[in-house]
């Protein structure tokens, strides 16, 4: 299976459903093959004032929950594929899921990103964007 995820991805910044915080002004999100199950994520983007960001990690695309680096943050994190277009990752913390990462490729080539995230207050909340090759 070639894996469509990998390369460059530009956000389609007109399209971003925001339900907490602003939309980036613009982005790109990159997968690269790290090697057995692993892909190296970039993520580079302008935020609403215009400041520049990056962050640079790899997710184990194996289905199995794995230790996080950083206990302040999460206790655990877990990433899959859902068929040939989607690629699901889950973050945890204290045994509860408090982030939901699911990116969907449609048949038109674009790429769903729905972040579902617990806000301070213990809800819920969604955010979604675009990306194209």
């Amino acid at each position: 299976m070639d894996n469509k995820f990998l390369g460059k991805w530009t956000l389609l910044a007109e399209r971003s459903e925001y339900e907490a915080g602003q939309p980036p002004k613009s982005a790109t999100y990159e997968f690269r093959d790290a090697g057995n199950a692993d892909l190296g994520v970039t993520i580079e983007w302008a935020d609403a004032e215009g400041q520049e960001h990056r962050i640079d990690y790899r997710i184990t695309v194996d289905g199995k929950r794995k230790s996080y680096e950083n206990p302040e943050i999460a206790d655990e994190v877990m990433s899959e594929y859902v068929g040939e277009n989607g690629l699901n990752s889950s973050t945890y913390k204290g045994g509860k899921r408090i982030m939901f990462a699911a990116r969907l490729i449609g048949e038109d080539g674009v790429m769903r990103v729905s972040q579902k995230m617990l806000g301070p207050d213990g809800r819920e909340f969604e955010n979604v964007q675009y990306y194209r090759k």
